[in-house]
């Protein structure tokens, strides 16, 4: 039932005049462009929230959030933060921006691209841009030094390579562990000085294989003596002064037939149906991640995704710091 807009009477729903006062009842409607309100046909504002109907809608303009990440660069001695000169300022930015595109890198490399903006709004969440401020200060004042020691043997990407690389561990483990999709031990961080590394103690913290399901041996006296023998054949061809770290079993059966294993020198595996591998450290050309296998100087290695991952950060590590 409704009511006659005119007299009030009480109509069916479906009636086109009134019984009462011969009014029509099906009058037509306008809607506002504001807020939607319906409003009589010929009414010149909205009866909801007093705007004109015929007036157009603005379109609201976005207004972009400034981060350290798309703030730009000084232009002016004005613009210059306090304590620091127009020159040293716009290189420091520069160098907070080589981090933003290694951190783009990175996540494209061991995590979800399209997560990249996360990553960047955690840097302000988190109040990590602080760190990176300082950081990116420091990094400018080593720079400054060598160029006026004139030093000819400073590498200047690679040292900002390997200052990012550093910051973007710390970063992404601290602070990300909920972003990452497979989380990495903290343990990493305890090597990011690279003078004086334990290899054998980098190597398992780095791989954190007790925290993974695949059977492991490091003691070799504990190992099953066929499944030593197994892997001995197989696929590790180890020299006789050589350290065996571990022995990992890919086998399905659990024979050791197949699986990997690192050395003080080298990694050697065997996969499924494929010859055995040997790559020592100083040799590590490439180390890519494709899908959720690992590419090893252009040689296909496949354990699971944790450990792939993990692997590829161990490799690139030793890659640098084993000569």
């Amino acid at each position: 039932m409704k009511n006659c807009f005119n007299c009030g009477a009480l109509l069916f729903e479906n009636a086109r005049f009134c019984h009462d006062c011969g009014s029509r009842t099906l009058v037509e409607e306008i809607s506002c462009i504001h807020c939607n309100t319906a409003n009589l046909m010929g009414a010149k504002f909205c009866i909801e929230c007093g705007n004109s109907l015929f007036e157009k809608k603005k379109k609201e303009t976005p207004v972009e959030e400034e981060t350290i990440f798309n703030t730009p660069p000084p232009k002016t001695e004005k613009e210059t933060p306090k304590g620091s000169t127009y020159s040293n300022a716009a290189e420091i930015w520069q160098l907070k921006q080589s981090f933003f595109d290694a951190l783009k890198k990175r996540v494209e490399e061991e995590h979800y691209p399209a997560e990249y903006s996360s990553y960047v709004h955690r840097i302000e969440q988190s109040g990590f841009h602080e760190v990176l401020d300082i950081n990116a200060r420091n990094v400018y004042d080593v720079i400054e030094q060598k160029r006026k020691e004139k030093a000819p043997q400073f590498k200047l990407e690679s040292y900002k390579h390997v200052a990012f690389e550093n910051l973007l561990d710390q970063f992404i483990i601290q602070h990300c562990q909920d972003l990452n999709p497979i989380p990495l031990p903290e343990k990493i961080l305890m090597y990011q000085n690279e003078e004086d590394i334990d290899i054998f103690d980098m190597v398992l913290d780095y791989l954190d294989l007790e925290n993974e399901p695949e059977p492991s041996y490091l003691d070799f006296v504990k190992m099953p003596l066929k499944k030593l023998e197994n892997a001995s054949k197989r696929f590790i061809q180890s020299e006789k002064d050589e350290k065996i770290f571990f022995i990992c079993d890919q086998s399905i059966a659990g024979s050791c037939k197949e699986g990997f294993a690192m050395t003080d020198r080298a990694i050697y595996w065997r996969a499924h149906l494929l010859k055995a591998q040997r790559i020592d450290y100083k040799h590590i050309i490439s180390v890519v991640r494709e899908q959720e296998w690992l590419l090893i100087n252009e040689q296909f290695f496949n354990v699971s995704p944790s450990i792939n991952l993990k692997m590829m950060k161990l490799l690139k590590k030793l890659q640098r710091t084993v000569e």
